[in-house]
């Protein structure tokens, strides 16, 4: 691979630091650099040459490798553009946990590895969430972690769940999550989900705080259509539908959430010394 794209988030490295030390390190392997319009002219990167800039469409179409510099949310913000163009995602941590990450921040040595040839490609499911209602459907979106849907204000709602067509049960609950085993390890794990391999593929149905003893999370085959809305009796509390923790959504009345497996999914860089126990050992 010789086309490199870098994406830092300027929330984590304001300085572009960071991404200088890197840039400086990926122009010693003789690569050649993309980054978006945006940080042209900035003091940091103005002396290289060795870098292209253009739109992110322009940078994903000519690269081979995408290289992320910030924290989980980074990596899920830019996933769907990735997976379009169908180029591999190798993540640095600037942030918290770092689940979806490779190295930490300072930790260069991942370079090495990556240009010695000492990785693999994980592809991994995505989903498809689309907001429809019986005339159709008005938004569709892509989620690499989860699609949550729970009541405004953190109030309790009353959710009805169907998968395949067949009614499961209502969930008064503040709402469900429906995660990717990726996201098993995000907000369905803090809502007491189980913990599912990123290789496997399926669905974790959670239910967060849902009012009765009965009901608990499920993992459904990934080739399942998963349906939620609001039961009736409707109560004076919207739903909101966030996609991966970032994109929030009221369902108007008579509107459904429909979830499924996406039809193309996202490449992570995974390095040979990086394997998913140890990340849990280290993370959690």
């Amino acid at each position: 691979m010789r086309n490199i794209a870098v994406m830092p988030n300027i929330y984590r490295d304001n300085d572009l630091s960071a991404t200088k030390d890197i840039v400086d390190i990926l122009i010693g392997y003789g690569k050649k650099i993309f980054m978006e319009d945006k940080f042209k002219g900035h003091s940091s990167l103005s002396r290289y040459r060795e870098i292209s800039y253009a739109n992110i469409d322009e940078i994903l179409e000519h690269s081979e490798l995408l290289v992320v510099l910030g924290g989980d949310g980074t990596i899920l913000n830019i996933a769907d553009k990735a997976s379009r163009y169908d180029i591999p995602i190798l993540g640095i941590n600037f942030g918290n946990l770092g689940f979806l990450s490779q190295a930490e921040k300072g930790d260069n040595t991942v370079f090495e590895k990556l240009f010695s040839g000492k990785y693999s490609i994980r592809q991994n499911m995505m989903l498809s969430v689309k907001i429809k209602s019986e005339s159709g459907f008005r938004e569709s979106f892509t989620a690499l972690n989860d699609v949550v849907i729970r009541g405004e204000y953190s109030r309790m709602i009353n959710l009805e769940l169907a998968v395949n067509g067949t009614r499961v049960s209502s969930y008064p609950a503040d709402g469900i999550i429906v995660a990717t085993a990726t996201g098993s390890t995000a907000y369905s794990l803090s809502a007491g989900g189980p913990i599912v391999h990123p290789d496997i593929d399926a669905m974790v149905i959670t239910p967060i705080c849902p009012h009765t003893l009965s009901e608990r999370c499920m993992v459904i085959p990934s080739e399942s259509t998963v349906k939620i809305g609001v039961a009736s009796p409707k109560r004076l509390v919207d739903a909101v539908v966030t996609i991966d923790g970032q994109k929030a959504h009221v369902l108007n009345d008579g509107e459904y959430v429909e979830v499924e497996k996406l039809n193309r999914r996202i490449k992570l860089v995974n390095l040979f010394d990086r394997n998913f126990f140890g990340i849990l050992k280290e993370k959690l």
